[in-house]
């Protein structure tokens, strides 16, 4: 995988914000994954706790929807439509 130096700088402050404690996270098959709070709290998981592969694809299931749900209320604010055909 090719990154961007933006993209490894990224992933290096996200890093970093775990370390601190200011990201929440789960582990899963020996790697940490950034979480939100608001998805570890919708499926009862606490930062820092263990997860099986299968949780941790409802996780990410979980983030996606959230993200597109908050781009629809954006979008929505704004006076567009989400969803709406490009011209």
């Amino acid at each position: 995988m090719n990154l961007t130096e933006e993209q490894v700088l990224v992933l290096a402050w996200v890093e970093r914000e775990m370390d601190a404690g200011r990201q929440p996270f789960v582990w899963c098959c020996g790697d940490r994954w950034a979480m939100s709070r608001e998805v570890l709290d919708l499926l009862c998981v606490v930062s820092g706790q263990t997860v099986s592969g299968q949780m941790l694809e409802f996780m990410q299931f979980a983030e996606i929807s959230r993200c597109k749900a908050d781009s629809a209320i954006k979008a929505v604010k704004n006076g567009g439509m989400p969803c709406a055909p490009k011209a």
